[in-house]
């Protein structure tokens, strides 16, 4: 998943891959790419510098939050990327005392060889949900027995009493006789 700028030439360069989730490597991340990635790039050359403009389209699976059932999240995002070369950082970091918006789309390059994958991962964790809910209404697991609610029920009760209050409630039962 390696875009090589040195193969670009001309102004703009309009690039559409396809990838297999299998070809991106998520054994580290809370998702999982379960449908092709269908990625849309066009590139501006500006003398070293590079605009990466795009689309990514694809499904994850992720794990609900509540029930922990995995569910299917689709994800179409849309990315816009300057890259810099590394030369140029400390020169940029000078003129610039504080982070303008413009930098957190800044990224800087050694070699003008850029991998795909982080820019796809990156893309995809900020498209997932903050709280991942298989849907709005999930009832999540039972904290006794630990069934799943949405697909059974159990006759646990979700009464606690906190022991440390037992003596207070020996004294209140005691008044009440």
């Amino acid at each position: 998943m390696q875009l090589d700028l040195a193969r670009i030439h001309g102004p703009v360069a309009r690039i559409e891959r396809t990838y297999q989730p299998a070809e991106l490597d998520t054994r580290d991340d809370t998702f999982r790419v379960v449908s092709p990635i269908a990625l849309q790039l066009a590139v501006e050359k500006r003398d070293d510098q590079y605009q990466l403009h795009g689309t990514v389209e694809t499904t994850l699976s992720l794990d609900c939050s509540r029930c922990l059932e995995p569910f299917d999240w689709p994800v179409s995002a849309t990315f816009d990327l300057r890259l810099i070369p590394r030369a140029d950082q400390r020169r940029v970091e000078d003129d610039e005392a504080r982070i303008e918006e413009d930098d957190v789309d800044t990224s800087y390059y050694d070699e003008p060889v850029i991998d795909l994958a982080t820019v796809l991962r990156e893309q995809f964790y900020l498209a997932l949900p903050m709280k991942a809910l298989c849907r709005v209404d999930c009832q999540g697991l039972c904290p006794v027995c630990g069934i799943n609610r949405n697909t059974g029920t159990c006759s646990c009760t979700n009464e606690w009493e906190d022991p440390r209050l037992a003596p207070l409630r020996e004294l209140r039962d005691r008044d009440d006789a």
